[in-house]
């Protein structure tokens, strides 16, 4: 029993609007349409500082800190969420976007019933596809889910020279079965696979033999990946960066191999300070990244050199960087901390943005105006995009030069041979029935080249063979135009669910740890550290600490070298945590 003997029932704090105002329970939200309104921005992925920004006290007359922000989005987000699990959710969201007509998901699960790997293609990234099936570009990224999925994309270059996805898929881990999965589904929902001629992808990614075998027909085209900065090549301080760069950059864009030997030699003499003579063999490399670079990259240079790549159509691409520059910098609205069905939700907002995006821009109205520009290529301006024009537009300034001379040599009613003056080791072959020549320029770019011009103004023609121009770049192609409804075709109409296949993983599904598990291995052992650090007196854990530091820089660099670490049986952990504290100082 509780007995009151007294109480006092005056404020013994401020009493004024401003406090009563700023009071918890008078912050609070209770807007349903201003909930409504931030719920949508919250599930588009808007920063909780972006949220703030839209001024809730103008709406609500209340005083939102960031802090009611924050807990206002996680409540809306539990709410969102409901009673149902991460599985029920996601299966929710694939039904959904298989109900619009042409979309297509499939999830593959193994014997367990684990989804392993989960497939998406909307209609308008089959079209893309179809239209630009030239040149595929391959990549893949992490941490975009709390569920530590991969994400893996193919992608192609689009009418603009921008790029677009045109598969996306997440994959438990990064196996060849996983990624095996994701190629069997792009391979099933697009048949025009077979026309890929090119494939660009990252060298450091582990795939390639798998790849090479899946798309046998088609070339490989590395690009060089940026390891300047990794502590293992002595950083970006231990040379000049731009100058090697450069280097680099001549090596990839020379037409012979003798030029590549000299820029090789120049690279030499930047890192290693060797000076080379033309006669000189090429000696071992001494610099960490020279080492890196003729493992790497010049054991394979006929893959991303263009004196190998002459009469391969890769539209100019020799980097993967517009995989993640396309939808700007995707991680800032994919998180780590993000449920699946949360990611895949998001990620196929940003489809739609793009999609639409795309959209907009093929249907406008009006075209581009270009000074300088003569009638016939005021008439190219109105048949292809500003990117198609632009290289267009190069060659055709050097056909109608007068400097410009080419001798001609009929070899048959169809195919010339045009030898320029100027250049007299090089002779190109001009076809006069599809316009075509077989100089790298119309080769790479699939676009009418200075000798087909040439010879067109020579035989009193157009310099420009508009209908002859590839449907990938013209804006009038009908795949180039947004989809719709009734150009469907009937079988894609029954198609309004995903779909669950068998993944390739089944047999050796323990052979290969997913995200999840290596992340709880990780943490564990993590913990296990943190407390035989924090028993050391402080002397002790701070050299720990800067071992520990070090550790953190090799495994961001992702390159950690166990070769001299004898673990086996039990004790392999317990050595390995040996090196990584005395090893490494």
């Amino acid at each position: 029993m509780v007995q009151v003997t007294g109480f006092d029932v005056a404020h013994n704090h401020n009493v004024s609007e401003s406090t009563y105002n700023n009071h918890a329970s008078n912050r609070r939200v209770e807007d349903p349409d201003v909930l409504a309104f931030v719920d949508e921005l919250q599930a588009a992925g808007s920063k909780p500082k972006l949220i703030v920004q839209y001024r809730p006290k103008k709406k609500t007359g209340k005083h939102v800190t960031l802090r009611d922000k924050r807990n206002m989005v996680t409540k809306l987000k539990e709410k969102r969420k409901g009673g149902a699990t991460t599985e029920e959710r996601l299966e929710t969201v694939l039904q959904e976007l298989c109900e619009t007509r042409g979309n297509r998901a499939t999830v593959f699960v193994d014997d367990n019933k684990t989804a392993k790997t989960i497939t998406m293609q909307t209609r308008q990234m089959r079209r893309w596809f179809k239209v630009f099936s030239e040149i595929l570009l391959v990549d893949a990224t992490h941490n975009t889910n709390e569920s530590r999925y991969k994400l893996f994309w193919f992608m192609v270059n689009d009418v603009y020279g921008h790029c677009q996805y045109v598969h996306h898929s997440l994959m438990e881990n990064e196996s060849n079965e996983c990624l095996s999965d994701a190629i069997r589904s792009f391979k099933f929902n697009n048949p025009s696979w077979e026309k890929i001629k090119v494939i660009v992808i990252d060298k450091d990614l582990g795939e390639l033999e798998l790849l090479e075998k899946e798309f046998e027909r088609c070339e490989g085209h590395s690009y060089i990946r940026t390891e300047m900065a990794k502590s293992e090549y002595g950083g970006p301080t231990s040379f000049d960066k731009d100058e090697v760069e450069d280097a680099v950059d001549m090596m990839r864009l020379v037409l012979t191999a003798v030029e590549y030997t000299k820029y090789l030699k120049y690279l030499y003499f930047l890192l290693d300070d060797v000076h080379l003579k033309d006669s000189d063999a090429i000696p071992e490399p001494g610099h960490p990244f020279l080492k890196y670079f003729m493992r790497n990259w010049d054991s394979m240079k006929e893959r991303w050199a263009l004196y190998a790549r002459s009469d391969v159509p890769h539209l100019g691409n020799h980097t993967n960087n517009r995989l993640e520059s396309s939808w700007g910098h995707l991680k800032e609205v994919l998180k780590p901390e993000m449920a699946l069905d949360e990611c895949v939700n998001s990620l196929m907002f940003l489809q739609t943005v793009a999609e639409m995006d795309y959209a907009k821009r093929i249907t406008e109205v009006g075209q581009m105006r270009y000074d300088g520009a003569d009638e016939q290529l005021k008439k190219l301006v109105r048949e292809v995009s500003p990117h198609a024009h632009r290289m267009v537009e190069q060659q055709y300034r050097v056909a109608v030069d007068r400097k410009t001379h080419y001798e001609q040599e009929q070899i048959n009613s169809q195919l010339y041979l045009l030898r320029g003056t100027d250049e007299s080791s090089s002779a190109f072959h001009v076809n006069t029935a599809r316009y075509r020549c077989s100089c790298v320029f119309m080769k790479t770019t699939l676009l009418p080249c200075r000798h087909v011009r040439y010879w067109r103004l020579m035989n009193d023609k157009s310099a420009v063979p508009i209908h002859y121009i590839e449907p990938r770049w013209k804006l009038s192609s009908k795949l180039n135009q947004a989809p719709f409804e009734e150009d469907v075709p009937d079988e894609i109409f029954a198609c309004t669910t995903f779909q669950m296949r068998e993944s390739a993983m089944t047999g050796r599904r323990h052979e290969v740890l997913n995200g999840s598990t290596k992340y709880k291995h990780a943490l564990e052992r993590g913990r296990s550290i943190a407390d035989i650090m924090s028993r050391n007196e402080t002397f002790v854990f701070g050299e720990m600490m800067n071992a520990l530091e070090k550790f953190e820089e090799i495994v961001k660099d992702g390159a950690v070298h166990l070769s001299d670490v004898k673990a086996t049986g039990s004790t392999r952990y317990r050595s390995w945590r040996r090196w990584s504290f005395c090893r490494i100082i």
